[in-house]
């Protein structure tokens, strides 16, 4: 008979704050239909172990046909707070770097996109822009790369 070894850990995230950056309505009258509008996104983010705490930075420029037709642009800052950092941050000190699990990574900055998708419409209502809506966007692509 064999046994299996349960190697799952739970791991409590927070939302432990949150900023918007940046804002500007560029073409205060710009009135396009929904599938006018493009968007040109953005992710950054950073680590604090000692803090148990990652920060995420969305960047959103919403624009017509080309980026050069700028009518709006928003950053919003998500700090994401850890119960246990052991568990998910990988400190190779004699690289200086930390690694993070990639699943996680993968749903944080989901999170992200649909809170900053969130924000975007609260913003944006009541202006001509309100129908500038986020389009569902798979987070995978702003994951690092490996080296």
């Amino acid at each position: 008979m064999s046994s299996t070894q349960n190697n799952e850990v739970n791991i409590v995230i927070r939302v432990s704050g949150m900023e918007i950056l940046s804002s500007e309505i560029f073409q205060p009258d710009a009135k396009k239909t929904a599938d006018e509008y493009n968007f040109t996104l953005s992710i950054r983010h950073s680590i604090d172990v000692e803090g148990k705490s990652m920060s995420v930075v969305v960047s959103v420029l919403i624009h017509g046909h080309t980026k050069d037709d700028k009518l709006a642009q928003l950053e919003l800052k998500i700090v994401y707070g850890f119960s246990d950092v052991s568990s998910v941050f990988i400190h190779n000190k004699n690289e200086n770097t930390i690694e993070m699990n990639g699943q996680l990574m993968l749903m944080i900055f989901s999170t992200s996109l649909s809170t900053t998708r969130g924000v975007l419409y609260a913003w944006l209502h009541g202006t001509t822009l309100v129908n500038a809506y986020l389009p569902i966007i798979d987070a995978a692509q702003f994951l690092p790369q490996p080296k």
